[in-house]
């Protein structure tokens, strides 16, 4: 080899060396680490997959278990077997619906009060502090559904529901004489809640105002209960003012009278009655002589009726007078 070529292939060395870029140095030293790295990431992928699956199939049996709870114990089942969960709220709620229809209602808001205390994040807490609002109010306790609304109002006043929840408040007042409060309220209901969906309501509770209904149902006065007087000697019953007392053996029979059928409109068909099944057939109507046209009819001849003779005034005769017998002679 020439001196000079020796010289340009030692000129060309460090050039061909610089050609390789940095990312690929990069990836030449380090490529064991990426490939642990990238093969991690899926294996992660892969696992939180999987959990998610197996939640998924747990509240699904969570689900399925709330539905088919049919009593107060069944939904503790659910509750102890699946703590903290939404199925496990729902199961708590189902739960407080039966024993309220089993008439302990201490005991249902009590379980009403523990699902709003332990179940912050269910998606039907604020229903329930609706709910817990008015069975209270059922249970006479205004002045606790007064703050359970309160509380609905100051912590969800962009919800639809806090809207509810004011309109009730005011209805507590309206009941207990407050009519000035209570029509403010619902004066303002429109301005404070703009995006409620229950500005209907709060217009009818204006309008039942206005026409001044009363706010408690009264019953009717019942009629005073009838003395009843012991029966006499011969076991026969007294009397009472406007009863009437039917003798053994009778019958009371009503005044006979009877009611004409309606009329058949004019365009109405007329009802066929079919004949019975068993009814003789009947016989062929022989066929009919061929009858001769009758004449035309003539006009009978007008009679002059006759003359009426004339009447004379009939003249009244004297009876015939018998002469009376003489008196006999003295002699």
């Amino acid at each position: 080899m020439s001196k000079s070529a020796h010289s340009a292939s030692a000129a060309q060395g460090p050039a061909a060396v610089q050609e390789t870029s940095p990312i690929e140095q990069f990836l030449d030293k380090n490529f064991r680490k990426i490939g642990f790295a990238v093969l991690g990431i899926v294996a992660l992928v892969v696992i939180a997959g999987i959990i998610r699956h197996r939640a998924h199939e747990a509240d699904r049996a969570a689900a399925i278990a709330v539905s088919q709870a049919k009593t107060a114990a069944d939904c503790d089942l659910v509750i102890a077997a699946h703590p903290g969960t939404t199925a496990a709220g729902n199961a708590l709620l189902k739960k407080a619906k039966i024993v309220w229809a089993e008439g302990k209602k201490d005991s249902s808001i009590a379980l009403l009060r523990e699902f709003v205390g332990n179940y912050n994040s269910h998606p039907l807490r604020l229903q329930t502090l609706i709910s817990l609002g008015t069975a209270l109010e059922g249970t006479g306790q205004a002045a606790e559904a007064r703050k359970v609304y309160a509380e609905i109002v100051e912590k969800h006043i962009n919800d639809p529901l806090a809207g509810l929840a004011k309109l009730r408040e005011a209805d507590i007042l309206w009941s207990q004489g407050k009519e000035d409060e209570a029509k403010k309220i619902y004066e303002m209901h429109a301005q404070t809640f703009p995006a409620s969906p229950f500005f209907e309501d709060n217009a009818n509770r204006l309008g039942w105002m206005k026409a001044a209904l009363p706010t408690k149902e009264v019953d009717p006065p019942k009629p005073p209960p009838a003395a009843i007087a012991a029966p006499d000697a011969k076991g026969t019953p007294p009397k009472t003012p406007g009863a009437t007392v039917t003798p053994t053996g009778s019958v009371m029979t009503n005044p006979a009278f009877s009611i004409p059928p309606p009329k058949p409109a004019a365009n109405q068909p007329q009802p066929v009655t079919p004949p019975p099944a068993n009814a003789p057939k009947p016989a062929p109507a022989p066929p009919a002589a061929a009858t001769k046209p009758a004449p035309p009819p003539t006009s009978p001849a007008t009679a002059t009726p006759p003359a009426a003779p004339a009447s004379k005034p009939a003249t009244p005769t004297a009876p015939a007078t018998t002469p009376a017998p003489s008196a006999p002679k003295p002699q």
